[in-house]
């Protein structure tokens, strides 16, 4: 049993790309450093960087879950 897992995580992991992107301000188009972005019902995520940029490791049927706390 414990090895048929270890198989299925495996073939899981192996389906995984990276997803990039870049988070703007919609009314000014200006990049939003500091979003975060999550893999949501998981641990993994990132933050977008001074350009706005990011990117994560997800699965096609993964939902990433966007959030910024501005002034």
């Amino acid at each position: 049993m414990l090895l048929a897992l270890s198989l299925l995580l495996c073939v899981h992991a192996s389906f995984a790309q990276t997803v990039a992107g870049k988070v703007t301000d919609a009314s000014s188009g200006t990049p939003l450093e500091g979003v975060t972005v999550k893999v949501k019902s998981s641990s993994t995520g990132t933050i977008t960087n001074k350009q706005g940029e990011f990117s994560i490791k997800a699965v096609a049927s993964d939902i990433l879950v966007f959030s910024f706390i501005g002034y």
